[in-house]
């Protein structure tokens, strides 16, 4: 098995737009098979692509060159794309221990670091999310306006987490009350006094703030990660992060003029551009 494979070396050989979008596919476990098959010394993989459609690959390593590899993959790009860069990677985090072995001369150490980050960021997750019965603290967006002129209201309301799943009956609460002199809400973490203090003072208003440039990029993230947004209403699923998508600019002749549209790789026609610095999309 060809344990010598680096990380760096899938990047140089895909190319760093397909690495990018296969760990986006590896990191979300859009990897279905990634078996070795020691007779014909080659990796077998299936990847969920867009929609339901799933992509064969079969993955050749160099017996003259450390590291080499030739990936085929039943995708429109045929070698080498992002389906073939998820597979690596998927095997790669499957026989870590070993590669470790390889690369690592005291494997021993980097394991004992790994497990110590992963627990790290377990608790670091936990204490950003209620536990049953406990008061918190939702987020909802709102988008507004047409995609020329597209604005995203952010509105702060209490509930509590119900032990048979979902959540309490909410009530609106301003952003003021985290950052104020008196004691906070009860359910506050500190995930959310980092969010308040990432918006501008002059939000703190009666109207909802505001979410926009690379500040709002930067409470986006957080606001993802807290497993307490929604998309205007709590009815919904929380949001989460999606993989990376292409954006192509095409013009659209109307009865007015034309008109330059944004498509983006992988979805419908039901997807809207956030005002985020760099530009975000909301499927």
């Amino acid at each position: 098995m060809p344990f010598s494979l680096t990380v760096e070396e899938i990047r140089k050989r895909c190319g760093t737009s397909f690495y990018q979008r296969g760990l986006s596919y590896q990191r979300q476990g859009q990897v279905l098979v990634a078996e070795w098959h020691e007779v014909t010394r080659a990796l077998f993989g299936q990847v969920q692509g867009s929609g339901l459609q799933v992509y064969q690959q079969e993955i050749y390593f160099s017996t003259a060159q450390r590291g080499g590899f030739d990936g085929r993959c039943s995708c429109p790009v045929r070698r080498n794309c992002k389906h073939v860069v998820a597979v690596l990677l998927e095997w790669i985090e499957q026989n870590l221990d070993a590669f470790d072995r390889r690369c690592n001369p005291d494997a021993s150490i980097l394991q004992h670091w790994l497990q110590q980050t992963a627990q790290q960021l377990e608790n670091l997750e936990q204490a950003q999310y209620p536990a049953p019965g406990d008061p918190c603290l939702l987020y909802l967006l709102h988008p507004q306006g047409p995609a020329t002129d597209r604005t995203l209201r952010l509105q702060l309301v209490k509930s509590r987490r119900l032990k048979r799943g979902g959540w309490g009956v909410t009530s609106n609460i301003s952003l003021h009350e985290l950052t104020g002199y008196y004691r906070t809400p009860a359910g506050t973490l500190p995930l959310d006094l980092e969010i308040a203090q990432l918006l501008p003072q002059k939000h703190f208003s009666s109207a909802p703030p505001q979410i926009e440039g690379d500040i709002g990029l930067l409470v986006l993230q957080r606001l993802v990660r807290s497993g307490r947004c929604f998309l205007q209403s709590i009815d919904t699923p929380p949001l989460t992060f999606g993989p990376v998508r292409k954006a192509s600019f095409k013009w659209q002749d109307e009865e007015q003029g034309t008109r330059l549209k944004i498509e983006l790789e992988g979805t419908g026609a039901n997807w809207l551009l956030l005002p985020t610095a760099p530009p975000w999309y909301l499927d």
